[in-house]
């Protein structure tokens, strides 16, 4: 895993003058780091720089950025991620690129590309990624930066430009690319930005189509709950119903003994017999009656019972669709604030940042609008002076030809004048 601290020759150093030293091409042996300033030194010319006691923090990152400009010069294009996920990229042409110093951060490289597009390049290590106050910076300059993950290089101890250019300049280049900050002005983000309006477009459309789907799956379900519980209601029905059947056949068979006992008891009472016992028949008779009426009267209950019930579950069926579309609408909304803050985070900004860079944007916007319609008022006066200065031109030209005219007359009156006075003068000559 490579770190901040990782230990590594210097090729690029300046001198005392400030002016560039190429450890390949310069023959010096002392110079300066281009990062903190200190003097760093080397025995012979055959070899790279080094500090002379602990290595400053921002040479391995000046070190890198210095051989990955160079290769981006020499390639003359780069291939950046156009979508979050690095699925897509697009080739981009480099003007110029060039590695910024400043003082008490740590460099990062500039990249100019076709149309005068300005990105910024940062390099991740292990310990290391780009500080919250400089990226602040660069967000609140509607600068676009892109921090590349080189936590997994091993440098060798030879070669590296070489290795820069297979193992990081290549097609895996995307992959170890992140966005940090777009500059909401620049054609690249535009194109970004559509990109993702398309892939959330049929992300949508492929969740209505899966919605429709399972809306469809619940509605067949719904139907095959309702079948359902039609079919318990009427196997409940039909057990009551034959429970009550049962229950009336046994108390009508029970009347009708008890019937069959009164008629013997009324032949015995007639008789003179058993007229206490035929009370108590009697009065168990009447009781049996009232039973069954009871039981008649219970069932009618059960019956109204079941139809209250049936048009409850109604009910709440509806209201249960309801809900279930509450949910789903709610669903919907926790997923969009879902992807919002996973795409806040993953470019490393705050909801505040991201308002705050929204309403700069809207502001900008505004006043793009603003100068557009003082170009547009300042255009159509431009065309009434034109319209006037057109106008007054045919006016000057046609005045311009009764000038010439009359100055044509005159010189001919002039010239007939000169005529007449030489004869007259040879008249008076003559004479």
């Amino acid at each position: 895993m490579l770190s901040s601290s990782q230990r590594i020759g210097l090729r690029f150093c300046i001198d005392s003058d400030g002016r560039l030293i190429d450890s390949r091409t310069s023959e010096e042996l002392n110079a300066m780091c281009r990062t903190c300033g200190t003097p760093v030194m080397r025995h012979s010319p055959n070899q790279f720089f080094q500090h002379a006691d602990k290595q400053c923090e921002g040479s391995l990152f000046s070190e890198l950025l210095e051989r990955l400009s160079s290769t981006f010069i020499e390639i003359g294009h780069i291939s950046l991620p156009i979508t979050f996920d690095n699925s897509e990229s697009t080739a981009q042409d480099v003007i110029a690129a060039e590695v910024n110093y400043e003082h008490s951060v740590i460099p990062i490289l500039a990249l100019t590309l076709t149309g005068g597009q300005l990105i910024y390049l940062s390099l991740r290590t292990e310990d290391y990624v780009l500080s919250h106050h400089q990226l602040k910076a660069l967000r609140e300059s509607f600068q676009s930066v892109i921090e590349m993950d080189i936590s997994t290089l091993t440098l060798p101890s030879s070669g590296l430009t070489a290795y820069l250019r297979t193992q990081v300049v290549s097609e895996s280049f995307i992959n170890r690319c992140t966005w940090l900050a777009l500059s909401p002005l620049a054609p690249l983000t535009r194109t970004i930005a559509t990109l993702e309006a398309n892939t959330l477009s049929k992300q949508k459309k492929q969740a209505e189509k899966e919605l429709s789907s399972v809306q469809k799956h619940l509605q067949e379900a719904q139907t095959e709950l309702r079948f359902s519980a039609e079919i318990l209601d009427k196997v409940a029905l039909y057990k009551s119903a034959e429970a009550l059947k049962n229950e009336r056949t046994h108390l009508i068979q029970q009347v009708n003994n008890l019937t069959e006992k009164k008629s013997q008891l009324e032949s015995q009472i007639k008789n003179g017999a058993y007229s206490h016992e035929a009370n108590q028949l009697a009065s168990q008779v009447e009781t049996l009656r009232e039973q069954f009426r009871s039981g008649r009267r219970h069932v009618r209950e059960i019956e109204s019972e079941i139809d209250f019930a049936r048009k409850n579950l109604s009910s709440v069926e509806n209201q249960a669709i309801k809900k279930r579309q509450e949910l789903e609408s709610l669903d919907k909304k926790l997923s969009e604030v879902n992807w919002m803050t996973g795409f806040l985070s993953h470019i490393n900004m705050t909801f505040e940042d991201f308002q705050s860079v929204a309403a700069k944007v809207d502001h900008a916007f505004n006043q793009l609008e603003t100068l557009e319609k003082r170009i547009k008022s300042k255009n159509s006066n431009l065309v009434d002076l034109d319209e006037q200065l057109s106008s007054k031109s045919k006016v000057l030209s046609e005045a311009k030809s009764t000038v010439d005219f009359y100055s044509k007359q005159k010189f001919a009156l002039f010239r007939e004048v000169n005529q007449l006075r030489e004869q007259l003068a040879e008249v008076k000559g003559g004479d």
